[in-house]
């Protein structure tokens, strides 16, 4: 196997992590307008933004490290990718169904006395919010220890 063969794996995933991400972003600002305050302490403290802004420039660096240096990705850097881009479409989706089921809300009779139906979801957001920091820490340590091989 050689780099090029790779490369296009490498570049396909970055290129889903790209794609996810900015995705989540239309959903983390559409959700941010919200004056829900359950939305307001979750997007405020989960800080949804600026960790896939840092997750997307490393996976850029890094593909531009292995493209310039003709490096082949080692499977644990394939799966870790992967595994983010996983965690980042999951989280996407969640995104989505809030701002859907936000909408809904807002249409039923009494919705402010009601209780809202997407508590679910956002206890599901901070649980892959959580599995994204564990796998952005495992993405970097097998960086770290790629790098120094």
């Amino acid at each position: 196997m050689t780099f090029i063969v790779l490369e296009p794996l490498l570049g396909y995933y970055g290129g889903q992590i790209f794609d996810s991400s900015k995705g989540l972003f239309t959903k983390v600002w559409e959700v941010i307008n919200e004056k829900n305050p359950d939305v307001i302490e979750l997007t405020n403290n989960m800080d949804i933004t600026s960790k896939l802004l840092l997750v997307e420039s490393i996976i850029r660096d890094l593909y531009e490290d292995i493209k310039i240096k003709k490096l082949l990705p080692t499977k644990s850097l394939e799966l870790g990718i992967s595994q983010m881009n996983e965690i980042i479409h999951q989280l996407h989706d969640n995104l989505v169904e809030l701002k859907n089921k936000i909408d809904y809300h807002k249409t039923i009779w009494f919705h402010s006395f009601r209780t809202p139906e997407y508590l679910s979801i956002l206890e599901t957001i901070k649980i892959n919010k959580t599995i994204l920091d564990n796998r952005f820490d495992t993405l970097i340590k097998i960086i770290s220890i790629s790098k120094n091989e």
